[in-house]
């Protein structure tokens, strides 16, 4: 079994702006971060049957803001540790719209994203869209151990709840962090206590920040 986290894939396509894009194994918030993830209950890239992969489209650096992009014909490949992959996509859909065919023999690329409409589409997304692509040439034997099944954070959607003893713990840290500034600042002057305690409190702050987004939706559905 694949570590949740780790590099499992390259892709590329420049039309979606993509360039040895690293793609990670799990799709909760808090990996999808570190990149674009594998859904883990579905084939690699280049096995048989449908694979996902998720990203996001305007946080975490946006690695699948523009496969709005990608059209009929267009070219995606893909490369693994089995090899080196040429997808062809067959077309873009939203929910509701008919499933994909998954060939009984071969594999079906699918990339997750969210988007919106107009000029203010990438900062509000409102729906999620889907980006299938069909393999070109021979699809590869998946080893065994895949998942059967995936946690509820990491389906499309959804945030990572496991992040919130986290996050009570750097508002407690937030806490008393403020109330030792204040402290300070009564005894000290301004400058001696900003130059204390502003390294501290941006620390506290990151590392909220960064456990608070784990509790937002990895690709949002509104």
């Amino acid at each position: 079994m694949i570590a949740p986290g780790s590099p499992v894939a390259l892709l590329n396509s420049p039309v979606a702006g993509l360039h040895n894009v690293v793609v990670v194994e799990g799709t909760t918030s808090g990996e999808l971060l570190e990149g674009p993830g594998h859904l883990r209950d579905s084939p690699l890239p280049g096995q048989a049957g449908e694979s996902i992969l998720m990203g996001k489209s305007t946080t975490a650096g946006a690695p699948f803001g523009e496969i709005v992009r990608l059209r009929r014909g267009d070219v995606i490949t893909v490369t693994t540790g089995q090899g080196r992959f040429r997808f062809v996509v067959d077309g873009q859909r939203v929910a509701g719209d008919p499933l994909p065919r998954i060939p009984t023999s071969g594999a079906l690329l699918t990339l997750v994203t969210s988007a919106g409409s107009g000029w203010l589409g990438r900062l509000a997304p409102s729906h999620l869209v889907y980006v299938d692509a069909e393999l070109r040439g021979k699809d590869v034997a998946a080893p065994p151990g895949r998942p059967s099944a995936v946690t509820p954070a990491e389906i499309q959607g959804h945030g990572d709840p496991s992040a919130w003893p986290f996050v009570v713990f750097w508002l407690q840290a937030l806490l008393a962090g403020s109330v030792a500034l204040v402290w300070l600042w009564s005894r000290w002057r301004l400058p001696r206590t900003w130059l204390v305690g502003a390294p501290v409190l941006f620390g506290i702050l990151w590392g909220l920040s960064t456990e608070a987004v784990r509790l937002l939706p990895n690709v949002s559905d509104p």
